[in-house]
């Protein structure tokens, strides 16, 4: 028998199929018989609770129709390079067409353009990099792919990921600060990866922090990639994005998955300056992003769409999130800080085997050992993608608290 899929998941313009991703979730539970009789709830992928723009559905339905969406995969895309889509990034961020900036739009993924830039940027930028700064805990494959380029130099050493661990219960902006005061007292040249939104703790850093960062940084001649996998969810003009046309040394990552719920295209964007877009484009590859996706991002990245949509999920994801972190501190569990509108947070249970409690029962979560390469997490530890009702809400606290009493 497969797993129950949970009705309080169900959508008539969402339907997931939990029961297929049981592999995914087949691992050692510390001996914890997992209540398989319980419907699984899953906060754990980072994907949206939400389905894409409407207007997404009458693209499909008219391009079907009219014999567009079977050309589009027929051929090859004319955008070679989605200058359609860049101009609708243009337009929505307020970017001069003319500034010093690049945007590449790529895949798969926000994911796959880093691991890119990760992998073979240092080796052309004229500079001697000799590492990747961080604040930890962050999205722990920027740690693999830092440990992967270094082994392409058959030194890892001599590439090193050297993450900050501040306290988890500061604000982003003062941990910022003080990785800002590390670099000051460090030679050399280096990059510096933020993910801003933070992943796993949701929290959130002012414009003005990240400028200055930035600011110190392009004193030294360092990257920097501001990864805003998550940035969606907060104010347009707290984006780094803003930043690039006055910074030579600054890369801003952006997606399609986390909030406007299009993680099956796997397509993702960089705004990067013009010295900077000219070293990615040697790695860009022709027809880098699929005609079913150029028609797809033609339409949903208009202003006029995605910003209305966007501004409902903000509102949503507040009021629950609300919810679910009031639940779980009465509960006895700690929650770290974290901004309202970010649709993740980090979670520490009041017993050392948090994680597995839950997966016991059937609430799937990103195990904080999961990001023991930038902190030194357990899994008392848990990153929970808030859900996306108030019914799987209370759902879920309901078997929080049984999984701490049991």
């Amino acid at each position: 028998m497969g797993e129950k899929i949970s009705p309080i998941i169900r959508d008539p313009w969402r339907v997931v199929d939990y029961a297929s991703k049981r592999g995914e979730y087949k691992d050692d539970n510390g001996g914890l018989e997992i209540l398989t009789h319980l419907p699984l709830i899953d906060c754990g992928l980072g994907d949206s609770n939400e389905p894409p723009p409407q207007v997404l559905k009458d693209i499909l339905i008219q391009t079907l129709e009219t014999g567009t969406l079977i050309e589009a995969f027929w051929k090859y895309p004319p955008d070679r390079f989605c200058e359609q889509p860049s101009r609708l990034i243009e337009e929505r961020f307020g970017l001069d067409s003319s500034g010093n900036h690049e945007i590449i739009f790529d895949g798969p993924g926000s994911y796959g353009i880093l691991a890119k830039i990760i992998w073979q940027l240092p080796d052309l930028t004229t500079q001697e990099e000799i590492g990747v700064l961080g604040i930890g805990p962050q999205f722990a494959n920027i740690a693999s792919f830092v440990e992967a380029h270094g082994k392409k130099q058959n030194g890892y050493l001599n590439f090193p990921y050297l993450p900050i661990q501040p306290s988890l219960d500061l604000p982003y902006y003062e941990k910022i600060r003080l990785l800002i005061d590390q670099r000051k007292q460090m030679n050399g040249h280096r990059f510096i990866y933020i993910d801003n939104p933070n992943n796993p703790t949701g929290d959130f850093s002012s414009l003005e922090s990240i400028r200055e960062l930035v600011e110190i940084a392009n004193q030294h001649k360092d990257v920097v990639i501001i990864d805003e996998a998550y940035g969606d969810v907060v104010d347009d003009n707290q984006s780094a994005i803003h930043l690039v046309d006055q910074y030579p040394n600054l890369i801003v990552l952006r997606g399609i998955a986390k909030s406007l719920g299009m993680a099956g295209a796997r397509v993702g964007y960089a705004i990067m300056s013009k010295e900077l877009g000219e070293l990615y484009k040697s790695l860009q590859l022709v027809f880098g992003v699929g005609g079913p996706q150029q028609l797809v991002l033609n339409e949903v990245l208009k202003p006029e769409i995605i910003k209305p949509h966007l501004q409902q999920i903000r509102e949503k994801t507040v009021l629950l999130k609300r919810q679910l972190i009031n639940g779980l501190t009465q509960l006895g569990v700690r929650v770290f800080p974290t901004h309202e509108a970010v649709p993740i947070l980090l979670a520490q249970g009041p017993v050392d085997n948090f994680f597995q409690r839950l997966r016991r029962w059937q609430i799937v979560t990103e195990r904080g050992s999961d990001f023991i390469k930038t902190y030194p997490l357990d899994d008392s530890y848990v990153r929970i993608k808030v859900p996306g009702s108030e019914e799987e809400i209370i759902e879920v606290l309901n078997r929080v608290k049984q999984a701490l009493i049991e």
